[in-house]
């Protein structure tokens, strides 16, 4: 069977300057790079977002962030930090192509006091994560690179990770997967379920929703009892409804 492909990969890979094509990783053994992370006992649960309210949500702010660090009850002078990945195929200069092939993505990191957080309005802790995503720009990426590159890492899950925050949110997922698409013969998925791997206290996986249309499907992973607190919270939970 033939197939078109109206819009074909390029597999070219990108180094910089003065580096490639073939990075060493520093080790010899896979201890060195290869842990067993275990996070504890979690409560995992899928929040979703109907397209009514996330265009409720999105005319006011994102609300992930506040409600999760509000419901763990932390004291206002500890530092609670909002992880996640940017796709920098267009923040460098010359842009890159959408059909780059590869995991172009930077991680970045918003931070903020635990009663600053609190005490700002919605628009604002929007601003501050606004801002961390404008602050990665061409002159940012080519050092992340050029520092990844001289100095080669494994990421790794939990107390290792370079994002790792016993107080923070982990953000993943992206809206460009259509991940209620794929159908094999037995019907559209009813949810989309993640395994035990990467998994952490704070980690929050946003996928489109299974009625498309802008909704959102929150897959996240609390303490039991933070995740008990987070359901008890009339606020949050007035704008979702759960699998």
């Amino acid at each position: 069977m033939d197939i078109t492909v109206s819009r074909k990969p390029i597999y070219k890979p990108y180094f910089p300057e003065g580096y490639g094509p073939i990075i060493k990783l520093p080790y010899l053994e896979p201890d060195e790079f290869v842990s067993r992370f275990d996070p504890g006992v979690l409560r995992e649960r899928i929040f979703h977002f109907s397209v009514k309210a996330m265009s409720m949500l999105k005319a006011k702010a994102n609300k992930e962030c506040d409600n999760v660090t509000r419901v763990r009850n932390l004291e206002p002078s500890i530092k609670t930090i909002c992880s996640y990945s940017l796709n920098w195929r267009t923040r460098i200069t010359p842009p890159f192509s959408q059909e780059c092939f590869g995991n172009y993505i930077k991680g970045v990191q918003c931070a903020s006091k635990v009663g600053d957080l609190l005490g700002l309005g919605l628009g604002s802790t929007a601003l501050l994560i606004r801002q961390s995503v404008e602050s990665i720009d061409d002159t940012e990426i080519r050092k992340h690179l050029h520092n990844l590159a001289k100095a080669p890492f494994v990421a790794q899950t939990g107390s290792k990770s370079a994002y790792y925050e016993p107080n923070g949110v982990l953000i993943a997922g992206s809206a460009k997967f259509d991940m209620y698409g794929p159908e094999f013969g037995l019907g559209k998925a009813v949810a989309v379920l993640a395994g035990y791997a990467n998994k952490d206290d704070g980690k929050v996986t946003l996928n489109p929703g299974r009625e498309g249309g802008g909704s959102v499907d929150a897959d996240i992973s609390l303490k039991p009892e933070t995740m008990n607190a987070l359901e008890s919270d009339e606020e949050f939970m007035s704008f979702v409804s759960t699998k």
